[in-house]
């Protein structure tokens, strides 16, 4: 026996798919109420559900021409009128990084991955009053470079709703 295959870990296959319910995405914004100008926080939930570990790619980033290494979140954003708040941003292209293995990470059986994405305001333009909602979709297609099997498909998070007052 070699040192190698001493310290070389066993890597198991993951399970794919959404098929089997482990995932669960939540969104959440804190408040129920803003007013015109206050900072908008989504933050994002990964939970496993399951009783499998689940490898997750652990990058969100919201995108709109759907380009799946960089831009792996889309928002459905919706104003006072029930028709889309209008996106005042230009797609940034962020150069992955060098071992992209470090946007994947493990979730263990009831446990979750939380993280924020920007401030709403940084890529809406928010200036009616009244009742808004807001959802996302998470989606994966990709594996680490490493040679493990990441979860792949897409998870739609719940909606929330929220106000904004003058």
């Amino acid at each position: 026996m070699s040192i190698r295959e001493i310290i070389t870990p066993t890597r198991t296959p993951l399970p794919q798919g959404d098929s089997t319910g482990q995932l669960e995405l939540t969104v959440n914004l804190g408040k129920k109420v803003y007013h015109v100008g206050e900072e908008i926080i989504p933050y994002v939930k990964i939970r496993n559900a399951g009783t499998n570990n689940v490898l997750i790619r652990n990058k969100f980033s919201p995108g709109f021409d759907h380009n799946e290494m960089y831009n792996n979140v889309d928002e459905i954003f919706l104003g006072p009128t029930g028709k889309p708040v209008i996106n005042t941003i230009i797609d940034i292209y962020y150069l992955p990084y060098p071992d992209s293995d470090l946007e994947f990470q493990v979730i263990y059986p009831n446990h979750e991955f939380t993280d924020s994405l920007n401030p709403l305001e940084l890529n809406y333009r928010i200036q009616e009053t009244g009742k808004y909602t807001y959802q996302i979709k998470y989606r994966n297609h990709l594996n680490p470079t490493d040679g493990r099997e990441a979860w792949k498909g897409t998870l739609t998070s719940n909606t929330v709703e929220f106000e904004i007052l003058p």
